[in-house]
């Protein structure tokens, strides 16, 4: 209903977070009405570049380090989680996506390719870095024109995060 698609990245601008694939697969989506979001600390110079060779600046919203509350504030205004990166345990902020009911498209690897189901996300092969942007960019292609499918995932957020929750995993 919105007249943006609004995708969240969030990390550390790091190696192992991997927002150049983020970056990447939405260049190769492109559509005027995608937003990338992007939350989180460090020199953003070199993504910055980035987006302005892929012709994709108009895209991205960058807010750098924000407060915890903001980061939950632009979950639940967003569509989608790009997770996307390559080396973690169990992301809490996977946890918190989930918790605030947006679906996630990460990698089939690490914490978040056990956190994340098929009804409440799609995870990708880990594989090589061009393989990854064409596996990332052809899922967001279809979330963005299977909305149906997005909402869908995002009310089976509500019952994963139960199923994650402390309290069910003491009673486990």
């Amino acid at each position: 209903e919105k007249k943006t698609f609004d995708i969240l990245w969030v990390g550390k601008m790091d190696f192992r977070k991997q927002l150049g694939l983020a970056l990447r697969a939405v260049a190769a989506v492109y559509r005027h009405d995608i937003r990338l979001h992007i939350v989180g600390g460090g020199d953003n110079t070199e993504y910055r570049t980035m987006a302005q060779s892929l012709r994709i600046m108009d895209l991205c919203v960058w807010h750098g380090a924000v407060s915890h509350e903001e980061v939950q504030r632009i979950m639940q205004q967003s569509n989608l989680f790009l997770f996307t990166s390559v080396a973690e345990g169990t992301p809490h902020v996977v946890l918190e996506a989930i918790a605030n009911h947006l679906p996630i498209l990460c990698f089939d690897t690490c914490g978040q390719g056990d956190a994340v189901t098929e009804t409440m996300g799609i995870k990708i092969p880990l594989s090589n870095p061009n393989q990854s942007v064409k596996d990332f960019a052809k899922k967001i292609e279809y979330l963005y024109s299977h909305r149906d499918v997005l909402k869908s995932m995002s009310d089976s957020c509500k019952e994963r995060s139960v199923e994650l929750s402390w309290d069910n995993k003491a009673r486990q």
